[in-house]
């Protein structure tokens, strides 16, 4: 309960469905091969639900506790910043921006002599996390941020690549957080303004008859 009250609506949702959905697939209920963003499926069977979905499934118990350290204190910031809708928008428009970009870089490299890369997955919600956090971190970039317990201080525009790193070494190279840190890059430069929601239908989420409305 007092999780609850301290984590803002639409972050609260997205950590709860995270964790029901990874708890199911470690109690055998997977759902990854049916959400994950895979370009074999998602472009050539026409499947683009899985490009919404996908930050949903993937997700192993470790990855889930590491999620807990970074997203519920920063979501609920930046919802409090931009509003419940808002920061739903912004969730959406990265998760989408990434998974189009993902299989469409897939494609290309199985058109020019890589064909397994139709098979990767790009799934997981810290392709999310990735492009969050380079925002957060493009705010003030020249501000310096540790990692963990790391003693050295890292430019904060260098912060989201050098985490990048650490994951590659704790665990292996995930193209899909690459280009989530590309997304979140991109989205700070301004150049996805028009994948942007408008405000005004945020906005009208949130009025009286609006589906956030309370």
């Amino acid at each position: 309960k007092g999780w609850a009250e301290k984590t803002a609506y639409t972050t609260r949702t997205i950590v709860l469905t995270v964790c029901i959905l990874t708890l199911l697939g470690i109690f055998g209920l997977d759902f990854t091969l049916y959400f994950a963003n895979i370009p074999a499926f998602s472009i050539m069977h026409f499947e683009v639900y899985r490009i919404v979905l996908s930050p949903l499934v993937s997700n192993s118990f470790i990855t889930l506790i590491l999620m807990f350290f970074f997203f519920p204190a920063m979501g609920t910031q930046l919802e409090q910043q931009l509003g419940s809708a808002a920061f739903g928008g912004l969730v959406l428009s990265l998760t989408l921006i990434t998974n189009i970009a993902f299989a469409a870089l897939c494609l290309f490299l199985s058109i020019f002599g890589m064909p397994e890369a139709m098979l990767w997955e790009c799934a997981g919600f810290w392709t999310v996390i990735f492009s969050l956090i380079t925002i957060d971190c493009m705010k003030n970039p020249e501000h310096p941020r540790r990692i963990m317990c790391l003693p050295w201080d890292i430019p904060s525009q260098y912060y989201p690549l050098a985490l990048f790193g650490i994951f590659c070494l704790i665990g292996r190279f995930e193209l899909s957080f690459l280009v989530a840190i590309g997304t979140g890059y991109a989205y700070s430069r301004g150049f996805l303004e028009k994948a942007k929601f408008s405000e005004p239908y945020l906005e009208s989420l949130e009025d009286t008859h609006g589906m956030l409305y309370n």
